[in-house]
């Protein structure tokens, strides 16, 4: 299912990041990259990323964005240890919209050296949800603690990530009425 699209994809960042081809040259670090990625079916891109943002290699051979520095959570990632999913955004390797999984890297001092980020194919993410593929009017979206929606597949009724976000730990199936009267159902 899902989560363990995510929980594997952040053991393979991990374990990535520790591998020397990575520092070694942009050719070693685009072979390494290319090699350990394949066969990983969800991701279209693993990118390794300098501090200040631009793309130093990839799987490839592309980058996904042009310059990540420009993104809204780039700036935060400095602080922060441990992989995270990023808001979607269209590849403009894969040219398809992604998830991006973000492992920041820091150096042996402590200071933030940049991040590797494994672009996941949004529709197979979408397409490996426990209970089968979803009907094509069914919404899949992705919300953080605060209700912030990081990712859908199609467009999100207002307060839904609210409601959802809200009721994290409950597994009781709930209804959600938007401001147009429609109902939504989630587990």
């Amino acid at each position: 299912n899902e989560q363990n699209v995510f929980a594997s994809t952040e053991r393979f960042l991990s374990l990535m990041a520790g591998q020397p081809e990575l520092r070694a040259s942009p050719a070693a670090c685009a072979r390494a990259l290319s090699l350990a990625s394949m066969g990983r079916l969800s991701t279209v891109n693993v990118s390794l990323v300098d501090a200040q943002g631009k793309t130093t290699c990839s799987s490839t051979g592309k980058a996904d964005i042009a310059d990540y520095s420009e993104l809204s959570w780039w700036s935060a990632i400095k602080n922060r240890t441990k992989p995270f999913v990023s808001p979607q955004l269209i590849s403009e390797a894969a040219k398809k919209n992604v998830l991006p999984v973000t492992m920041p890297l820091h150096d042996a001092k402590g200071a933030f050296a940049g991040a590797l980020v494994a672009a996941l194919d949004l529709r197979w993410v979408a397409q490996t949800n426990p209970y089968g593929r979803l009907p094509p009017v069914a919404l899949m979206l992705i919300v953080d603690s605060k209700g912030d929606v990081i990712a859908a597949n199609s467009a999100v009724p207002q307060g839904l990530g609210d409601a959802v976000a809200a009721r994290k730990n409950d597994s009781v199936q709930k209804t959600f009425e938007d401001t147009r009267g429609a109902r939504w159902r989630w587990t």
